[in-house]
């Protein structure tokens, strides 16, 4: 929440206009079946010691622009198959697919446009950018610029 009103405060500041898509924070996180739940936690239980690490695999590979080492963790953190597979397609697909459609709509009004998404958002096969196509909007890559250290 706190998060929310700093970028509502730094667009108005802008003078861009600030619009935040309600029920995307948790909602892909609740609803699951219980042994979906379990299975969730089970596998960061089985790769704690992984996981941390892999928070900053996640940022050197964002900050790269490598889209295929981030589709890779993105697998590790959330695998595409069972059992969760319906977890990952709440958490990516369908809130991209809903994300999408708030952008492109977006678009539509004058003046420019930005949107902050998690870096996982933009990677494999189910990412933000090819619903933004689907959409009919023409994207552009920009090249990632590595920060030292």
């Amino acid at each position: 929440m706190l998060r929310a009103g700093l970028l509502a405060a730094a667009a108005a500041t802008a003078g861009c206009a600030y619009r935040s898509i309600p029920g995307f924070d948790f909602a892909a996180f609740a609803g699951g079946p219980l042994d979906e739940q379990d299975a969730a936690l089970a596998l960061r239980l089985a790769h704690r010691e992984a996981q941390s690490r892999t928070y900053v695999r996640i940022v050197d590979a964002w900050r790269r622009g490598d889209l295929e080492a981030l589709a890779a963790l993105k697998d590790f953190a959330y695998p595409p198959q069972a059992p969760l597979a319906a977890l990952r397609r709440r958490l990516f697909a369908d809130r991209d697919e809903g994300l999408a459609d708030a952008l492109a709509d977006a678009l539509e009004a004058p003046g420019p446009a930005l949107a902050l998404v998690g870096a996982l958002h933009l990677a494999g096969p189910d990412a933000l950018q090819h619903a933004l196509e689907r959409r009919g909007v023409v994207l552009q890559r920009l090249g990632a610029t590595a920060r030292p250290g």
